[in-house]
């Protein structure tokens, strides 16, 4: 059995790289036919960089493709990079990332070892700057992600989601590919979209996807805005999917804005803050506390205000639809 991996991407000259030295390094390289980039039309030097490896992947027996991605969106980018695959397995990574030499026979393992049609990886998050170590201390911790068993090396079988999930092209042809209404979330959507068709998906212990966090306060903010934001809209079109876990942090944030005016309200919300982060330095030596105490907060109120933001714009627009239906 061969795979068709796909990638999209876009801006990622600092990054690409290291994902292709990834790929050329794996202990079953064989069964790896094609690698395909989705390239949203990037302005820096990542295709010149994927181009320079074009020759070395083809001494290996596989093509290395650029496809265009001028939506320059990531769903859109999958299912360009899904439409030019060759080979019936599919399996997907993000050029921000890189992987062990046993990611793809690992995979390839799971799908038997599970008899499922989806599988993914377990995730940890990497990054050696200051900050960037911080978040990958919350995230890679249940405190921040909620104890999900892609993010906290768990094998299960008959899972909603997996995290960078691989499948069958047959699965992507009957789900009708990846929702490009959505900016964010796609892959959560596509494999809960699955779930419902009946299809059988397992998250696995291993491989490990190392994906690279963010490095600043202003890029993570951004990035857990965003996913709150595609969130809701994923909550919209699948209303079930939403989990206890992730109404949790949309309720504390309503009550932090709420306790703000009064300080000893205030002052018990930041507490659990203040405990956790402790908890997080001191399985985290070497990174700051205010570094920890910074991206608990963003992880948890950043992604909370995407997802009621979210929920605001679709409260107006209902409430402009019906004023120009003259209901109100």
């Amino acid at each position: 059995m061969k795979y068709s991996i796909i990638v999209p991407c876009l801006n990622e000259e600092k990054s690409i790289e290291e994902l292709l030295l990834s790929l050329i390094k794996q202990d079953h390289i064989e069964i790896i036919g094609e690698v395909i980039i989705s390239d949203g039309m990037s302005s820096d030097r990542t295709r010149d960089i994927i181009n320079s490896y074009i020759d070395i992947f083809s001494d290996l027996n596989i093509k290395l493709i650029i496809v265009d991605n001028i939506n320059k969106t990531t769903p859109a980018g999958l299912n360009k990079a899904v439409e030019a695959s060759s080979f019936s397995r599919i399996i997907r990574l993000d050029a921000h990332s890189k992987i062990d030499s046993d990611y793809i026979s690992e995979i390839d393992a799971g799908f038997d070892r599970t008899n499922s049609d989806l599988v993914g990886p377990s995730i940890k998050y990497y990054n050696k700057q200051s900050f960037g170590a911080a978040v990958c201390a919350v995230i890679n911790s249940k405190f921040g992600n909620g104890g999900t068993e892609s993010r906290n090396g768990l094998e299960r079988t008959g899972v909603k989601h997996a995290v960078m999930s691989c499948y069958d092209k047959g699965v992507w042809v009957d789900l009708g590919g990846y929702d490009e209404n959505l900016k964010s979330n796609e892959d959560f959507d596509f494999d809960y979209r699955a779930y419902l068709k009946g299809y059988r998906i397992s998250s696995l212990s291993r491989p490990i996807y190392y994906a690279l966090a963010r490095d600043s306060p202003l890029a993570f903010a951004r990035q857990r805005f965003r996913y709150g934001y595609w969130k809701y809209k994923v909550v919209k079109k699948h209303p079930k999917s939403l989990q206890i876990r992730q109404f949790v942090p949309i309720l504390y944030t309503s009550f932090f804005i709420m306790a703000i005016p009064v300080p000893f309200l205030l002052s018990i919300l930041v507490i659990p803050i203040l405990m956790v982060g402790c908890i997080l330095k001191l399985q985290n030596k070497g990174v700051k506390i205010l570094d920890i105490l910074a991206a608990l907060m963003i992880n948890y109120h950043c992604w909370s205000l995407g997802f009621m933001w979210s929920a605001l714009e679709e409260v107006k627009m209902l409430g402009k639809n019906s004023i120009k239906r003259g209901k109100i």
